[in-house]
């Protein structure tokens, strides 16, 4: 099944960079908490959190690309569903 060519109304890279930029608050609202104690966080705080955060931030930019580049395709065939209903059944040799 293919998808049909789009044109973007909007330059592709920008739109793509204010996807990527809403992730990326999103991600840094997070570190809220560490900003408001009251003692100023140490680099290993930020680091820590960074370290358990990062696929979430990542993974987050990474869906805007998709969403960007691929959103056409998955909007075409969502309501599609495969016609076969489970895996065949695999008869013994034996």
């Amino acid at each position: 099944m293919g998808c049909a060519a789009r044109v973007l109304e909007l330059d592709p890279l920008e739109e793509v960079r204010r996807m990527a930029h809403e992730q990326l608050d999103q991600w840094l609202e997070q570190m809220r908490p560490l900003f408001e104690q009251e003692k100023p966080p140490t680099l290993l705080e930020l680091s820590q959190h960074f370290t358990r955060t990062r696929q979430q931030l990542l993974g987050g930019v990474l869906q805007s690309l998709a969403d960007a580049h691929y959103g056409h395709c998955a909007r075409a065939i969502d309501g599609w569903k495969p016609r076969w209903r489970g895996w065949p059944r695999i008869r013994s040799t034996r």
